[in-house]
């Protein structure tokens, strides 16, 4: 299991070297001010180091595509986290 504090740090630093703000957990990561590419990078980046897309496609086809499940509108830090750390 992923320590919480860890992986929040590694998100901000991701988040920040692609010129958005930091976020605390009950944010919602829109309010990062990612653009696209940003989050494009972000989200790559935690499949990467956490297999985020295996995480969020458990049990779905393996010919769908993680950015169509992310909800980028909606998704919060929190939510984030307890995706990859449970």
């Amino acid at each position: 299991m992923n320590d919480r504090i860890e992986v929040l740090e590694f998100i901000n630093e991701l988040i920040v070297d692609n010129n958005g703000d930091e976020l605390t957990e009950p944010e919602l990561m829109r309010n990062s001010g990612l653009d696209s590419f940003g989050n494009t990078m972000l989200y790559l980046a935690l499949d990467d180091e956490y297999k985020y897309f295996d995480i969020i496609l458990k049990g779905m086809d393996s010919e769908t595509d993680p950015f169509t499940v992310i909800d980028f509108e909606n998704i919060s830090m929190a939510d984030l986290l307890d995706q990859i750390c449970t």
